[in-house]
């Protein structure tokens, strides 16, 4: 028997399951593209979290008071110099961002650079994870620069970050707005990281969100009984 022959033999024998030979391998892609699409996460997640820094125009007043008052009274130049520092620093902090880097994938991210950009004013800078030592955290808070001029906040670079291991890096400042790919970009090498976002859904939904997988096997195995039961059905009436 010929190797045509012997194809053509197992062609005729799997005939009556051609549909569902199609119906598994529509199944397994399916399952993969939701996977990969859907349930895997990027490589490395970038998380905002965005909060404003609003004092009470009481508390304004009575700052630029006081510092009207150190600054006439005084007549220390390092003293003045601490006084219009602490009140710039409460005058233009309107925000405060904590941009978290973490590392979804199963592997060692490496050169990962910050860019923020549309930044008014910076005045402090701060940088923490469980994953740095203190020298390492010192030496990585060194690397974020503002560049007045162009208003971008730039972190160059880190050297590496291993799976699941994060790094946040805090900012406050002026800054009208805080969005991934927009003003905020992240890149490392190979790639760039995207946005970890959290969706909450109720009802039906959140059911289908919970139980896809479930759900996607218990169709696959009706499918299975019920396409057997017609051919069997379809061999008894041939018989």
């Amino acid at each position: 028997m010929t190797f045509d022959q012997t194809i053509k033999n197992w062609n005729e024998k799997l005939k009556p399951y051609h549909s569902l030979i199609g119906m598994l391998i529509f199944f397994v892609l399916s399952l993969i593209a939701v996977y990969k699409f859907i349930v895997r996460p990027a490589d490395l997640s970038v998380v905002i979290d965005k909060r404003e820094v609003n004092f009470p125009n009481t508390i304004n007043d009575r700052v630029k008071n006081a510092y009207q008052f150190v600054s006439d009274s005084i007549h220390s130049a390092a003293v003045k110099n601490d006084v219009a520092s602490v009140y710039n620093y409460l005058v233009n902090t309107n925000s405060f961002w904590a941009l978290t880097l973490k590392n979804e994938s199963d592997h060692t991210i490496k050169s990962i650079r910050l860019r923020v950009s549309n930044v008014n004013a910076i005045n402090s800078f701060g940088v923490s994870s469980p994953y740095l030592l203190t020298e390492e955290t010192n030496a990585l808070l060194k690397r974020l620069s503002f560049q007045e001029g162009s208003g971008i906040v730039y972190l160059d670079k880190i050297e590496e970050l291993p799976r699941n291991a994060s790094i946040t890096i805090y900012l406050w400042g002026k800054m009208p707005s805080l969005t991934l790919d927009e003003n905020v970009f992240v890149t490392y090498e190979g790639g760039e990281g995207r946005l970890a976002k959290e969706t909450v859904v109720t009802g039906f939904k959140a059911y289908l969100v919970d139980y896809i997988y479930e759900i996607l096997v218990m169709m696959l195995l009706i499918f299975i009984l019920v396409y057997r039961q017609v051919v069997k059905r379809k061999e008894d009436v041939a018989s």
